[in-house]
């Protein structure tokens, strides 16, 4: 069967709507089928240029992936530690450094990272004078106090110590269908509790947007 490429929304394919037409043109229409060895150069480009991330962005990601592992670490009783998380995400931001600098990324931009500021050539990541180095620990800091964060935050206690049992969701993509529109999303993590109260929560390591309210 064909890929079809079907209509569909989540909240962030409706944040880029909102804020540039032009890029959700280019992110959804022009990038599609941009993965294929045949593919025309613009879609090619427009595919890899849809991949591409960012330093805090990934730093974020990695974080997400720390707190999934935890997750299902105690819920397969499998216990992770601080340090192991730490491991984690530094070890995963080390491996995408590597990968978009070294060019790796361009045999599989859906699975490896591309930064934009290697891309872009941003003073930020000249390794000569050092610029790199200070950049890359600033978001090492950053995903350790996150990490920190989420272990002994008090606001963060009832995600922490719920049920196993009681999980509904943890970064698993499902979609549903609403007036013949498929909607995608992502639960960071969602909960029952005791009382049939479903708790969703949604991690976030760098400044709110109004968006995020």
């Amino acid at each position: 069967m064909a890929i079809q490429h079907e209509l569909s929304w989540s909240a962030s394919r409706a944040g880029t709507f909102e804020s540039c037409k032009r890029r959700y043109y280019f992110d959804y229409y022009l990038s599609w089928l941009g993965w294929g060895y045949s593919a025309e150069p613009a879609r090619k480009e427009a595919y890899l240029l849809k991949k591409m991330t960012r330093m805090p962005m990934l730093a974020g990601d990695l974080v997400h992936q720390a707190i999934e592992a935890w997750l299902k670490g105690k819920r397969d009783g499998r216990p992770m530690d601080r340090a192991a998380m730490e491991e984690l995400a530094v070890e995963g931001l080390r491996e995408g450094y590597r990968s978009s600098k070294s060019g790796a990324w361009k045999s599989r931009p859906s699975k490896l990272v591309r930064l934009a500021e290697h891309h872009f050539d941003e003073p930020c990541m000249v390794e000569e004078d050092g610029s790199a180095g200070a950049y890359g620990k600033r978001y090492v800091e950053r995903m350790r106090q996150s990490i920190e964060t989420f272990l002994l935050s008090p606001a963060l206690a009832p995600a922490r110590d719920a049920d196993p049992a009681s999980y509904l969701a943890c970064e698993e993509m499902s979609t549903f269908d609403f007036e013949g529109t498929k909607v995608f999303a992502i639960p960071d993590f969602a909960f029952r509790d005791p009382s049939g109260i479903i708790h969703v929560w949604d991690w976030k390591t760098g400044r709110p947007s109004e968006r995020d309210a």
